[in-house]
């Protein structure tokens, strides 16, 4: 069996003291075989002068996109990282609070064939400065989600989680958005892949701004529609890809 190594991606856009808040708290965990920034085509000069000093160690690097959207992003990140497992995490620290990076290492190399998956509905007060509309909608579309494909998952939007690289090579991935974020997760689902959940906190924007488009989240409902009627050969990457 191959040794265990996790890739650690970290996608970053105008973000600068945040960005090496988020990867120091990472990088304290000492847990990662690399540190890979994946930089948008629009990253901010400001944003590129603080990655480029944090790649002064000789475990980190970064790629500058090739095609806009967050899907390119991840796509080029799933085939350029060198780990066995992989970890998603943006610029800004949202999503999960970092502090919850240690245990997800634990876990993964104790379960390493499962995703190790963070929710943000496993404990109360687990969004901190988030719009209460848009948590009221979360939590219904989390029930909805759960009824649709039969899983037990409380947080199905969050990929902030470490999974086997096979497992997300392994999956056809077509998105260029953020509609990439439903079609990573609920294809992983629909493959029946086992996922162990751990609670996080999820903190709001403190730098930057937000770059998911409304029309863009309103759009993950046709993307997870879409795949709970896809037969598997539609889901499953091909050998060569």
């Amino acid at each position: 069996m191959e040794a265990y190594r996790l890739s650690v991606v970290i996608l970053a856009v105008d973000e600068t003291y945040s960005l090496r808040n988020t990867f120091n708290k990472l990088a304290a965990a000492d847990a990662a075989c690399e540190y890979l920034f994946m930089l948008s085509r629009n990253c901010t000069p400001a944003c590129l002068a603080v990655v480029e000093d944090i790649c002064k160690r000789p475990d980190c690097r970064y790629i500058i996109q090739s095609g806009d959207g967050l899907g390119y992003a991840i796509r080029e990140a799933i085939q350029a990282v060198r780990g066995t497992h992989i970890v998603i995490w943006t610029g800004d620290g949202g999503g999960a609070d970092p502090a919850v990076f240690p245990e997800m290492v634990r876990l993964s190399h104790k379960y390493s064939e499962k995703i190790i998956s963070t929710s943000r509905w496993l404990q109360k007060g687990s969004f901190h400065g988030y719009n209460p509309i848009r948590k009221v909608v979360n939590f219904l579309s989390q029930k909805m989600f759960s009824a649709l494909f039969k899983s037990d998952l409380t947080d199905f939007t969050n990929i902030i989680q470490i999974a086997p690289i096979t497992a997300y090579r392994g999956i056809k991935l077509q998105e260029n958005g953020f509609t990439i974020i439903p079609e990573l997760q609920f294809k992983l689902v629909k493959l029946g892949r086992q996922f162990l959940e751990i609670p996080c906190i999820d903190n709001t924007r403190q730098e930057g701004r937000s770059h998911a488009p409304f029309r863009e989240l309103a759009d993950y409902y046709r993307v997870i529609l879409k795949i709970h009627c896809m037969d598997m050969s539609d889901i499953i990457a091909d050998a060569q890809s």
